[in-house]
């Protein structure tokens, strides 16, 4: 499986983010015409996780999930379901809110994420 597999299984597969944007999750872009809130991620960097004595068998994955929606506490709430979510996973390195943008009247926040990852 894919980083972009686990990541969309684990997301999609939680109760909490589930309830509230369905299936909408997908990398890096949305259509404008997807249905609010929805999810978004990609990978921001990548670098193995070198170690001692041998070839590493892990990358260090900095990936971003970005939450939309009509509503700030929309917003909020899916990045908090989450985080709950994905927090088995890796370390949450940041969380931003994304500037509105008045042309779609959407809502945003931002997550960076380092999740390590088998090079398998």
């Amino acid at each position: 499986m894919s980083w972009a597999e686990d990541i969309y299984s684990t997301l999609s597969g939680a109760a909490g983010v589930s309830a509230l944007v369905s299936d909408r999750i997908g990398p890096k872009f949305a259509e404008q015409t997807e249905a609010l809130p929805y999810i978004t991620y990609e990978l921001v960097g990548n670098v193995a996780a070198n170690h001692l004595g041998d070839i590493p068998t892990l990358d260090e994955r900095r990936i971003q999930i970005n939450f939309y929606s009509e509503t700030y506490l929309e917003a909020e709430a899916m990045a908090e379901a989450a985080r709950t979510a994905l927090q088995p996973l890796g370390t949450l390195n940041l969380e931003i809110d994304l500037p509105r943008d008045f042309n779609s009247r959407t809502f945003g926040i931002a997550q960076d994420w380092v999740i390590y990852f088998s090079r398998s």
